[in-house]
């Protein structure tokens, strides 16, 4: 993703953002709450997909064994049981840009404590 893009938030990403935000524990802590089973590594990929608003998710894209996977979240995927629901996507990204916006307030109180 080359160009900046924003959200109705008035959030702008970036892919110096997308790193920032990925590499931050809580944000990770956040993405694996929405999942039963999900390592660090596939819940980044998972955050970095929907910040780079691909239009479809698959689960193969970002885990290791999508079938161990695909048995715990039948629910969230379509028939294929690959391809994550746009109803579940749409929700997660939602939640998951409130979230943002929420931990960039966080952010600029932390660091304005710094100065």
């Amino acid at each position: 993703m080359s160009e900046d893009t924003k959200n109705d938030n008035e959030l702008i990403i970036t892919e110096n953002y997308i790193d920032a935000v990925l590499s931050d524990q809580s944000i990770i802590v956040f993405i694996r709450s929405n999942f039963k089973r999900i390592s660090r590594k596939s819940a980044i990929k998972f955050g970095r997909m929907i910040l780079e608003r691909h239009p479809t998710v698959k689960a193969s894209q970002i885990v290791k064994k999508p079938n161990a996977f695909v048995h715990y979240h039948l629910s969230l995927l379509e028939d294929d049981r690959d391809t994550f629901k746009k109803e579940f996507i749409l929700k997660f990204k939602k939640e998951f840009e409130g979230y943002l916006v929420k931990y960039g307030a966080d952010f600029d109180e932390r660091t304005d404590g710094d100065s």
